[in-house]
């Protein structure tokens, strides 16, 4: 609700990033977003990279936390070469 009077208040915010913005989504829906894992393909690991990256980053995991979460995911060939 004062995220909403804030608003009234101040009608040109300065511009949220997206970390900003999913942040204000929780407050106002007042429940965390469920965000998938991000899956891979096989092809464009940078973009899987980095989407990975974003989801740890809205979950606040630890580095080795992210290790096991990010192997989890593997499938095909990239089992074998994290093996």
């Amino acid at each position: 609700m004062q995220l909403l009077l804030d608003r009234v208040d101040n009608p040109n915010p300065i511009p949220l990033n997206p970390h900003q913005r999913l942040q204000q989504q929780h407050n106002i829906q007042g429940r965390p977003l469920r965000l998938d894992f991000p899956r891979i393909e096989g092809e464009e690991p940078e973009g899987w990279i980095f989407q990975v990256e974003q989801f740890f980053s809205l979950n606040h995991m630890a580095p080795a936390q992210q290790v096991i979460m990010a192997s989890i995911h593997l499938r095909g060939e990239a089992v074998a070469w994290y093996r």
